[in-house]
Parts: structure tokens; C-alpha cells; sequence
């Protein structure tokens, strides 16, 4: 029976469970607000540029932090500060006096903060279980977000919208409250270990936490990997709706049911995740979902269906949650401490920047060439990608491996035999 993650982990997966909840409200509330301000297609999607800023400007200087501070203490803090703005952003709905100029510097200042929280809680985990336990943890971790972020935050969010506007926003700013509560109480609780204050300039503990990442053959190779996926998968969700509209000739209430197929699939993920890398092995486990972001891109170009593109949905949710299990339980268990913030940032931001470029290359393609074409090329891409880095990842060591796992699988039954060989002559 495997051991208990223990009551550390479930607070501060608790506060962010609650957290994830909240954010996935707002997150279906916040377009049917921009909306009710302005029809311009532009200024509203300026709110999202807005919120994304935050890892392109501080992305990189948000790990140097994180590895010169306690991190649990800088959760809470940046919960309660998120509490705060949104309560006043939800006051101001319930006033009746929202403006874009606000809206825009409440998304600004939210995705500002936002880098040093998602980095600071990605890097906390390894505090409170043990190496053995980190494919079970980030698998929970994994499934809070699916299920709040994307599963039941948006619809409940939008459905609250419509009833009240501002009480979406209400509601963000108490799961905020809540998770800063808890984090509070951890961050007491859980002797965290004094950070090294590294006394080299700012320049060269940024250029510390590069070179890891470029040096480290596997992290690399994980980090150039999932920055094609997310390209392909900005993509495949940029034109989905007009895939469902226009290949399929659905209507927009299907594209809603969609969105939450590939939601399940990611709860699919989250429950298979550790026991599919403990059965076959991490390298097998990442290998197995690229293939399936590769199989799902794939077959919604061929198979312009509307039951291949919810089995599709479902295999490419899965893949991605099993993926982010993986991977992150990798960087945690062979990242340096002093050094996981800093190349934990780093890696994201490689990685979440590449959603918006494969967004706008997905427009392009579709309006070039065809939207069922584009998802070919997408899948085709991810294809060619499992073929050429697969050697790679299947180097990956589980977690109860030594640095010997790192050796390509051919060179097992070459040392057997030569192992045989040996035992051989000696007779």
C-alpha cells in the first residue's frame, strides 16, 4: 500500500485547489465582462495580452527570487495581495463603474505576480514528500487544476456572470483569502530550509539557472519538446471553434462540451499518470504522450467527425496531464535546490510563450491552407518530433534509478552479454 502523501501536502493542495477554483471562475467570467464594456475585437483581447506579460517581462527574474526566499511565506503573501486587487476589481463591478483602463491594469498587475506564485508552488512540492512520492503529488496537483481551471470554473463562473457580475469576482478574491489562509498556516508550520543568499550579481545567477537547463541533455531535450506541444497545442485550440462550426457544422453550445471533453481526459490523465510511469517507466510514460498529442492532432485533420474529435480531445487531455506528471516530478527530483527556481522559471517561460506563437501560426496555416490541414501539419510535427527525441526521453531515470538509467536502453543487453561472456571464460 503506498504511504500517505501526508497532511503538509494536502493543505497547501488544498489552497491551491481552492485557488485553481477560483481562477477558473474568473477565468469564464472575465471575456463576458470585457465584452459588456466594448464589441472591439482588439480591446478585448487585450485583456489576455495583458495577463500574459508577466512571463515575458519577469519570467526569468522570477526564479532568482524564488531560490532566495521561503517560498511557501511568498505564496501566501501573493495570495493576499491577489485577494485584495480582485476584491477591489469586484466592488467596482458591483458599483457599476468598470472600465477597460481597469480591467486591463487588474489583468497587468494579476500576471505580473502570477510567474513567482506558479514558480514558487511548482518547486515547493519536493518540501513536503518524498522523491518517491512526487508522480503521486504533482498527479493530485495536476488534477485540482484540471478540475477547477477548466473542468468547473469557467461554466460556474459564466453562469454567475449572467446572473450577478460581480459576484465571479467575489468569490476569486475569497478562494484567494482562503488559499493565503492555509498558506499561512503551513508556511508556520513547515520549517522551510533558510534559502542561500547567492552573493553573485543578478546577471550571473540568471545565467546560473540557463546553463543548467541548456547543459542538462534530457532537460533540454524535455524543454525544446514541450515548447513544440504547446505550439501545436495553442494552436489546435485557437481554431477549434471554428473547426467545430465550420468542419463540423455544430453549434456553439457543442464547442462548450468539447472544451470539457478534453477537461475529463486531463482527469483521465491524473488518475492513470502514476501508475502508467510506475508500470512502464518515466521515459516510456513521456515517450507514450507525446505520441498521443502527435495521435490526437492527427486525427482531428483526418477523421472530421464529430465522435473521432471527442475521442481526440479526451487522448490529447490525457497526454497532457500525464506529460506535466512526468516531467515536472523529473525537473524536482534532479534540479539542484538552490538552483530549481531559477531553472524552473526559465523552462515555463520557454514553454508558455510558445502557446501564443503557435496560436498565430494556427491562423495563418488555417487561413492559408485549411483548418483540417493545419491540425495535419500540427500532428505531423509532433510526429517527427517523438521520432527524433525519443532516444532522449527514453533515457529519463525513474526516481529509485541512478545516473546509470541515463545510458541508452541498447546498452542493457550489450552489458549482459557481456556480463555472460565474462562469467563464460571464467569457467
Amino acid at each position: 500500500m503506498a504511504a500517505s502523501l501526508g497532511s503538509r501536502f494536502w493543505t497547501v493542495w488544498s489552497a491551491g485547489a481552492v485557488s485553481s477554483l477560483g481562477d477558473g471562475i474568473a477565468l469564464g467570467a472575465m471575456p463576458l465582462l470585457a465584452v459588456s464594456l466594448t464589441r472591439d475585437a482588439r480591446l478585448v483581447s487585450l485583456v489576455d495580452a495583458m495577463a500574459g506579460i508577466g512571463w515575458l517581462v519577469l519570467g526569468v527574474l522570477s526564479g532568482v527570487v524564488i531560490d532566495r526566499v521561503h517560498r511557501l511565506q511568498l505564496m501566501w503573501r501573493i495570495d493576499l495581495l491577489r485577494a485584495a486587487v480582485t476584491a477591489i476589481l469586484a466592488f467596482l463591478v458591483l458599483s457599476g463603474h468598470p472600465t477597460l483602463a481597469i480591467l486591463y491594469g487588474y489583468a497587468l498587475l494579476i500576471g505580473l505576480v502570477r510567474p513567482f506564485f506558479d514558480t514558487a508552488s511548482s518547486t515547493v512540492t519536493p518540501q513536503l514528500v518524498d522523491a518517491d512520492q512526487l508522480h503521486r503529488a504533482n498527479s493530485a496537483t495536476q488534477l485540482s487544476l484540471v478540475l477547477g481551471a477548466n473542468l468547473v470554473g469557467p461554466p460556474l463562473g459564466t453562469w454567475l456572470f449572467l446572473n450577478h457580475q460581480a459576484l465571479p469576482f467575489l468569490l476569486d478574491a475569497t478562494s484567494f483569502l482562503v488559499g493565503a489562509v492555509l498558506l499561512a498556516v503551513m508556511a508556520h508550520r513547515v520549517g522551510e530550509p533558510r534559502p542561500t543568499v547567492d552573493p553573485a550579481p543578478l546577471r550571473e545567477q540568471v545565467r546560473a539557472g540557463l546553463s543548467y537547463l541548456i547543459g542538462e541533455p534530457i532537460l533540454r531535450t524535455l524543454n525544446l519538446v514541450v515548447a513544440l506541444v504547446n505550439m501545436v497545442l495553442g494552436g489546435m485550440i485557437a481554431i477549434l471553434v471554428l473547426y467545430v462550426l465550420d468542419v463540423l457544422n455544430e453549434h456553439q453550445r457543442t464547442y462548450g462540451w468539447l472544451v470539457s471533453a478534453f477537461a475529463l481526459g486531463g482527469i483521465i490523465g491524473a488518475a492513470l499518470a502514476p501508475r502508467l510511469t510506475a508500470r512502464i517507466g518515466a521515459g516510456r510514460a513521456s515517450l507514450a504522450a507525446l505520441s498521443g498529442f502527435a495521435g490526437a492532432a492527427l486525427v482531428i485533420g483526418a477523421v472530421p467527425t464529430l465522435p473521432a474529435l471527442v475521442v481526440a480531445l479526451l487522448l490529447a487531455g490525457c497526454s497532457s496531464v500525464t506529460w506535466n506528471v512526468v516531467t515536472i516530478s523529473y525537473r524536482q527530483r534532479t534540479v539542484p535546490a538552490e538552483l530549481l527556481g531559477r531553472v524552473t522559471s526559465a523552462y515555463r517561460m520557454v514553454a508558455l510563450l510558445a502557446v501564443p506563437l503557435g496560436a498565430a501560426a494556427a491562423g495563418m496555416l488555417a487561413h492559408a491552407l485549411g483548418l483540417a490541414e493545419t491540425y495535419l501539419i500540427g500532428g505531423t510535427l509532433l510526429a517527427l518530433t517523438a521520432v527524433f527525441t525519443g532516444h532522449r526521453l527514453l533515457q529519463m531515470p525513474d526516481a529509485d534509478e541512478d545516473s546509470a538509467a541515463r545510458r541508452p536502453l541498447w546498452t542493457a543487453p550489450v552489458r549482459r552479454l557481456a556480463t555472460m561472456a565474462t562469467q563464460w571464460r571464467q569457467q
